[in-house]
């Protein structure tokens, strides 16, 4: 086995750990609303305080960046290279929150090099169950600072008492040397305690994975008032697509999907339904 397939392994049993980490670790209630660190002000060497980054050894994908959209600081993440092998960046962050966010907001310059992509994944979870998300997601370049504002939608009327936020650029063992991306100032807008229906669009209704948390096999249906070009992908918290449901034309009315868990860790996942231009989303969790 050589050193690069070694290094491959490593770094996947690393970004397990993470997020079996984050999934386990136990803490108490709290009164924080803000991102801790959203803007990236605050950093020990390579790694911005209170996020787990996806550095390992001398490949340090995640970096901080004078390139600021404001302060001083913010997150760069770089596609390294170290010979034939590939690393993406990818930043991750498990804290408190007490109330029902709007929506989550950022800035980012974004540089893709064969496609590649940036995502910013968004759980928020009640007791280890979640029941809000969103994501953000691009494959298009930007030479200058580029809002996100990414709507949360939810499945329940509680308040969570845990957000995630996950951050890849490129992928995990994967990408181009050269895609890049500097991200500031992520924050969650204003909180709200009204009921915001995570599966309504124009075209599409997306229901509740069944059951939720699922141990094995979770049953996905979804309705479109008129037939369309559908997809429905399923996507790890750190935004790998784990799985494709659905992919092609649809005629209108109900359809039903499955998803077999068989190989995948346990933890939150999220799934979205495309139907067109309109996207829809809600998160699920496996638990073996």
């Amino acid at each position: 086995m050589n050193s690069f397939t070694i290094m491959n392994k490593s770094l996947h049993l690393f970004m397990v750990s993470i997020f079996a980490l984050a999934l386990m670790c136990a803490s108490g209630r709290s009164v924080a609303q803000t991102i801790p660190n959203g803007g990236f002000e605050s950093w020990t060497g390579n790694t911005p305080d209170g996020w787990t980054v996806g550095n390992s050894g001398p490949v340090t994908p995640v970096t901080r960046s004078s390139d600021a959209h404001s302060g001083s600081a913010a997150l760069q993440g770089n596609v390294a290279s170290l010979g034939p092998v590939t690393l993406g960046a990818s930043a991750i962050i498990r804290f408190p929150v007490n109330a029902r966010p709007t929506s989550f907001n950022g800035w980012y310059k974004f540089t893709s090099v064969g496609g590649d992509s940036m995502t910013i994944a968004v759980v928020l979870s009640k007791q280890g169950t979640g029941i809000g998300a969103t994501r953000f997601f691009t494959t298009t370049s930007s030479a200058g600072y580029t809002q996100i504002n990414a709507p949360i939608l939810w499945n329940s009327q509680d308040i969570p008492d845990t957000a995630y936020i996950a951050i890849l650029v490129g992928g995990t063992t994967s990408g181009h040397a050269g895609t890049s991306a500097t991200i500031d100032d992520l924050a969650f807008s204003a909180g709200s305690t009204g009921f915001v229906a995570a599966s309504q669009a124009n075209n599409a209704h997306l229901a509740q994975s069944y059951p939720n948390p699922f141990s094995n096999e979770a049953t996905i249906t979804y309705s479109l008032t008129e037939g369309s070009y559908v997809s429905l992908n399923v996507y790890s918290v750190i935004g790998e697509k784990v799985a494709t449901l659905a992919q092609g034309y649809e005629p209108a009315g109900a359809h039903t999907a499955h998803l077999i868990a068989n190989n995948l860790p346990s933890g939150f996942y999220y799934y979205e339904l495309s139907a067109g231009a309109q996207r829809v989303v809600r998160p699920m969790q496996l638990l073996r």
